[in-house]
C-alpha cells in the first residue's frame, strides 16, 4: 500500500504528499532532488509541511486552486512583473514554518522552511520547498537567520497536476476531521458555554449511564458550489445530520436551482437513521436544466 496521498515526478525532482503529520495539523510534503535518469542519484531532501488552517494553509490553497482563483492570481502577478520589468514573477502562494530548536533532532538547531507555488516557465506551475537556518521570533514564529545559505527544491507541474494536488488536500482534510470527530468526548458543541446551576440545597437526579456504543463520526461534502467542495465534519447524531442535509438541500434549490432525487434522499435518511457505518450519495439535477448536476455525499465511520 502506498504511504503517500499524491506525488508528482519531474526530470530531476519529485514531491510526495503524506498524511503522517495530520495529528499535528500539518500536511507532510517530501521534496527530493536527484541527478536524473538513469542513476537518479539523490542530491537533496527537504521534509516540509503546510499547516491546514489559515490564509496560508492547505485548505485555503485547495480552495484557490479548485475555484480558479489561483489562475487569476497568476495572470495578475505576470502582468505586474511585466510592467515592473521583473525577471521573476512573485510567488502565487507561500506558507512559512519550520522547526524550533526544542523540537529539532539535536535539540539545538532551529530550521526555517517555506513552501511556495510559483508560475513556471517550461511548465505551468512550480512547487518549491526552501530551507535554511532559522531563529525563533519574539512572537513564537520562525524566520531565516540573516545571511543564511538557502537551499531549494523545485518541482515543475501542470495545471492538471495542481488540481490533483488540491483534491489530495481535500482528502487529507477529511481524514483530519474524521480524527477530530472520533476523539473521546467530542460532541461538536461548545464545552466552554456557561451551564445552568442547580439551586442551592438541591441535587439533580443522576441519569442512568448510557449503553456503550462504538464512536461514530460523520463527514459531508457537496459538489454544487455552496461549500466549495470542502469536506465538513459534523456531530454524529441522526437528527442533527438529517437537519444538515435538509438545510443543504434547501440551499441548493434556492441558490443553485438544483432538485434532489427523491429516491436518493429517502434512502439517505434511512441510512442515517440506521446508524451504521458506510457512505451514501444524493444526486441533484437542475430544475430548469436537468443537465446541470451535483451530488451531496455523506460518510459515516465507526471507531472502536
Amino acid at each position: 500500500m502506498k504511504e503517500h496521498l499524491w506525488e508528482v515526478q519531474a526530470a530531476k525532482s519529485f514531491c510526495k504528499m503524506k498524511k503522517d503529520w495530520l495529528s499535528h495539523e500539518r500536511i507532510h510534503l517530501s521534496f527530493v532532488k536527484h541527478s536524473g535518469k538513469p542513476e537518479c542519484k539523490q542530491e537533496l531532501v527537504i521534509e516540509g509541511a503546510i499547516k491546514l488552517a489559515g490564509t496560508d494553509g492547505a485548505v485555503n490553497l485547495s480552495y484557490l486552486i479548485l475555484t480558479g482563483r489561483l489562475r487569476k492570481i497568476a495572470e495578475m502577478k505576470k502582468k505586474e512583473a511585466a510592467e515592473k520589468q521583473q525577471r521573476y514573477v512573485d510567488p502565487l502562494f507561500t506558507s512559512m514554518g519550520g522547526t524550533v530548536a526544542s523540537r529539532s533532532a539535536d535539540g539545538a538547531s532551529c530550521t526555517f522552511r517555506e513552501f511556495a507555488v510559483l508560475c513556471g516557465t517550461a511548465s505551468e506551475y512550480v512547487l518549491r520547498m526552501l530551507t535554511c537556518a532559522g531563529e525563533q521570533t519574539s512572537t513564537g514564529g520562525i524566520q531565516p537567520v540573516s545571511g543564511a545559505k538557502r537551499e531549494s527544491i523545485f518541482v515543475p507541474i501542470s495545471a492538471g497536476d495542481l488540481v490533483c494536488f488540491a483534491k489530495a488536500i481535500e482528502f487529507a482534510y477529511q481524514e483530519y476531521m474524521t480524527m477530530v470527530c472520533s476523539a473521546p468526548g467530542y460532541t461538536g458543541e461548545n464545552k466552554d458555554a456557561p451551564q445552568d446551576q442547580a439551586p442551592a440545597g438541591e441535587t439533580e437526579p443522576q441519569a442512568p449511564a448510557p449503553a456503550e456504543h462504538p464512536r461514530m463520526s460523520c463527514i459531508v461534502w457537496e459538489t454544487g458550489g455552496i461549500t466549495d467542495g470542502l469536506p465538513q465534519a459534523i456531530k454524529h447524531d441522526p437528527q442533527h445530520i438529517v437537519g444538515v442535509i435538509q438545510n443543504m438541500t434547501r440551499t441548493l434549490l434556492k441558490e443553485k436551482r438544483l432538485v434532489a432525487n427523491a429516491d436518493d434522499y429517502n434512502a439517505t435518511v434511512a441510512f442515517i437513521n440506521s446508524q451504521t457505518p458506510g457512505a451514501v450519495t444524493i444526486h441533484y439535477a437542475g430544475k430548469e436544466n436537468p443537465q446541470t448536476q451535483a451530488a451531496l455525499c455523506i460518510k459515516i465511520a465507526e471507531f472502536i
